[in-house]
């Protein structure tokens, strides 16, 4: 899927809806020096769209603050 493709579809799934209720579970942290990554398993609804993925972020410590550099999903 190209960017503007992946742009375009997550404005019509997410955007303007009127209700938004996200689930967080399952979640495992692994933490190497100043990089994790955070796996979870992900429940989105609303009132436009409904999905439940694992979703994974990774992590970098920059700066004395952890940032996501990357986010996947499936």
């Amino acid at each position: 899927m190209t960017r503007s493709n992946w742009e375009a579809q997550r404005r019509e799934r997410v955007g303007s809806p009127k209700s938004i209720d996200v689930q967080l579970s399952d979640m495992t942290i692994d933490q190497q020096g100043d990089t994790a990554s955070a796996t979870f398993q992900q429940a989105y609804r609303s009132d436009r769209f409904s999905s439940t993925v694992t979703k994974t972020l990774k992590l970098a410590l920059q700066n004395g603050q952890w940032r996501i550099v990357d986010e996947s999903s499936k």
